[in-house]
């Protein structure tokens, strides 16, 4: 579970075992779900040819993309960097 930020806590998100995340607004409204932006939100993307795995909440230091770098942000003519067969386009959500 993502821990909660002082960002976050500062907008009325708070951690509640029972369910992933809750907030209370100020009407006292309370509204349940991930926090925006948090790992949550990442995603996986696998190579069809080798099966290694691209995931954006841990980035890939040894391409130069650090933690939390998204997919949009990984260039279009980047290949696979186990295979190298593979372009982006390529691969596959996992």
């Amino acid at each position: 579970m993502d821990s909660i930020t002082r960002k976050n806590r500062l907008a009325g998100w708070t951690h509640n075992p029972c369910v992933a995340m809750m907030r209370v607004d100020m009407d006292g409204e309370v509204y349940f779900g991930q926090i925006p932006g948090s790992v949550a939100d990442m995603s996986r993307f696998r190579c069809d040819s080798c099966d290694y795995v691209y995931d954006e909440a841990e980035g890939d230091s040894r391409e130069g993309f650090p933690a939390g770098t998204g997919w949009a942000d990984v260039p279009d003519d980047w290949a696979c960097p186990d295979c190298g067969v593979r372009e982006k386009i390529d691969f596959l959500p996992a």
